[in-house]
């Protein structure tokens, strides 16, 4: 009775769990992550439509080894985290358009580069203001129920701030 209780193999838990931040930017298209692990340096492809929180599997790269000399798999976290391009809002992205002033006035077309590395043009009219958004549905970044978020276009004026250019705004408020 107490031999095969004994002789019972130990279930071992071999498998390491590694959290990696990834920046939104880095979400636009097929991009690699550099991994040190125990075992050595690894890079890791975030497929598009990658998901916060989504775990990546590398079969066999633990630094675990069990008693038969099979090694665990290490999991990959991955965590979304803003950038200079993009930042998030909720369930939302939101990207940044400097304008210049003129164009809030007259109306512009712009280009946006979206995270599923795309690219989408917006008409901006006439009249526009700073700090307004400008909606692209289903252009943000993956959920876990596979649903892609909106991506928010924030218009801002980008105001050149040298001499020549300071001159013509003091002219402007006379």
């Amino acid at each position: 009775m107490f031999g095969s209780f004994f002789n019972q193999a130990v279930e071992e838990d071999l498998d390491e769990t590694v959290r990696v931040n990834v920046p939104l930017s880095q979400l636009t298209s097929d991009s690699k992550v550099s991994l040190r692990l125990q075992t050595g340096t690894v890079n890791v492809k975030i497929p598009q439509g990658a998901h916060e929180g989504q775990k990546l599997r590398l079969k066999g790269k633990s630094s675990k080894v069990g008693q038969a000399g099979d090694r665990g798999d290490v999991y990959v976290e991955l965590h979304f985290t803003d950038d200079e391009t993009y930042r998030r809002e909720g369930a939302n992205v939101i990207t940044v358009k400097r304008l210049r002033p003129l164009a809030f006035l007259d109306g512009t077309e712009v280009v946006v580069a979206t995270l599923d590395g795309g690219r989408v043009k917006l008409k901006v009219k006439p009249g526009a203001r700073p700090g307004q958004r400008m909606r692209i549905p289903g252009r943000g970044f993956m959920t876990a129920s596979k649903v892609r978020s909106d991506l928010f276009v924030q218009l801002e004026v980008d105001l050149p701030l040298d001499a020549a250019h300071r001159s013509v705004y003091e002219q402007l408020e006379r």
